[in-house]
């Protein structure tokens, strides 16, 4: 790798703002009331297809643009078709597939120029109320604390095998509780 491009910069960092700008989506026209179309920024990376996690943000908010402000994301199930380029708009499609006074389902697609979806999830979200009973496990499984755990840029900072894009420094920490492989 080129030790002059971004991608082989280990201290670029992507910050807040533009995180947020990448989960800030335009609406394209205004659509039938089951249909609805969105305009997100695509990330680069350095393998030219974008990162999953990205991908499940942005179709998490294009279907949460429809749903009531009292309800709260419940299950997200999500299926990678195909490989996503990094150069071009990301265009959503957002159908809405149920609305009832307690529960909204939405289908979130991701499409390509030909109207070929790459990436799909169906998302379900529910209107969050007090009177309901909560059930959680008695106890958490224990846990070290998150700032005892090097970042990924920590960990692997100075290792050349490991690839840039896991090396950079991000808004965003990951840390692994167990060594990853």
């Amino acid at each position: 790798m080129d030790p002059a491009s971004p991608a082989a910069d280990t201290h670029a960092a992507v910050t807040l703002d533009e995180l947020l700008d990448l989960l800030d989506l335009s609406r394209v026209d205004e659509s039938t009331s089951r249909v609805s179309h969105w305009i997100g920024q695509p990330q680069q990376h350095p393998a030219g297809r974008l990162f999953g996690g990205l991908l499940l943000a942005q179709a998490l908010v294009a279907a949460g643009r429809g749903v009531g402000a009292d309800q709260r994301i419940i299950s997200l199930q999500a299926d990678f078709v195909g490989g996503v380029p990094t150069d071009r708009p990301l265009h959503w499609e957002v159908t809405v597939v149920s609305d009832a006074p307690s529960l909204a389902t939405r289908r979130s697609r991701l499409l390509d120029d030909a109207g070929e979806e790459l990436f799909g999830a169906v998302t379900r979200w529910a209107t969050v109320r007090a009177d309901l009973p909560s059930h959680s496990s008695l106890r958490p499984r224990p846990a070290p604390d998150p700032e005892t755990l090097p970042d990924l840029a920590d960990r692997f900072g100075s290792d050349e095998r490991i690839p840039p894009w896991w090396r950079l420094h991000r808004p965003v920490h990951f840390r692994h509780a167990v060594a990853p492989p």
